[in-house]
């Protein structure tokens, strides 16, 4: 059986988000995305004071020596994880990368018993060196950041 033009049907499916759109007073997803950015960049100022607050927790359990390093190991992975979280909307990847490596650390004591008190020394260091209001430079701290990853592949933490 032969087709001709006659038996073909173009349709055009309802666009169904444009009515959500139009409620919410036609604003685009652009606009809305760049609202939500400004919005997050105004917070940005309370954003590092958190992360700071949670680097210094990390920091006074870590001054109260090894042995409270690894009793209150989960209560570090969760202040680390709240870093992780919220360093990007801070603009402070690395810091946020530097948590999740200490994450990734304790993740490894968790599961395997694997336990590298210098390795998590030089992730906590890179906790305070990129939480301080001098840190280096993006360069520099992207060095850090893959030597540190590089560092938890050496001693075999995957993240």
């Amino acid at each position: 059986m032969a087709l001709f033009m006659d038996d073909v049907r173009i349709s055009t499916p309802r666009n169904r988000l444009a009515k959500i759109l139009e409620g919410i007073g036609g604003r685009t997803i652009a606009d809305m995305s760049s609202d939500a950015e400004s919005r997050v960049a105004v917070l940005a100022g309370a954003i590092r004071k958190f992360a700071a607050a949670q680097v210094a927790e990390i920091m006074e359990i870590h001054r109260q020596g090894e042995i409270a390093m690894f009793s209150e190991s989960r209560r570090v992975s969760s202040l680390a994880m709240n870093i992780a979280e919220t360093a990007g909307a801070g603009q402070m990847h690395p810091l946020g990368e530097a948590a999740r490596g200490v994450c990734a650390m304790i993740d490894a004591l968790i599961a395997d018993g694997v336990w590298h008190t210098e390795a998590l020394e030089a992730h906590l260091n890179a906790l305070v060196l990129f939480s301080c209001p001098h840190a280096p430079g993006e360069k520099e701290m992207a060095r850090v950041v893959a030597r540190l990853s590089e560092l938890r592949a050496a001693v075999g933490i995957t993240d």
